[in-house]
């Protein structure tokens, strides 16, 4: 975006909901660890979310450091950054 000259707000709520999501799971967005065979980490974020289990891509510091409550409220902020559909 930025080599380009698109930067906007909707382009800085999307890197920040990036950011978020990296730290919150230890993992960069094209990590090719990634279990399911997913290609990034938001679709492997929200396929862990829909199913239920999204505390699962948590990284072992964040899950020692931070409630659960805590944790699934830093999730659903850097999720609603980076969701498709913004209505």
């Amino acid at each position: 975006y930025a080599m380009r000259g698109q930067l906007s707000t909707k382009a800085d709520v999307y890197s920040f909901g990036v950011l978020l999501l990296e730290i919150l799971s230890g993992r960069k967005n094209t990590d090719i660890h990634l279990s399911q065979g997913m290609q990034n980490l938001l679709e492997w974020a929200w396929r862990l979310y829909m199913g239920g289990a999204v505390l699962d891509m948590l990284d072992s510091t964040v899950r020692e450091t931070c409630s659960q409550e805590q944790a699934l409220r830093c999730i659903r902020v850097g999720l609603l950054c980076v969701q498709a559909d913004t209505t």
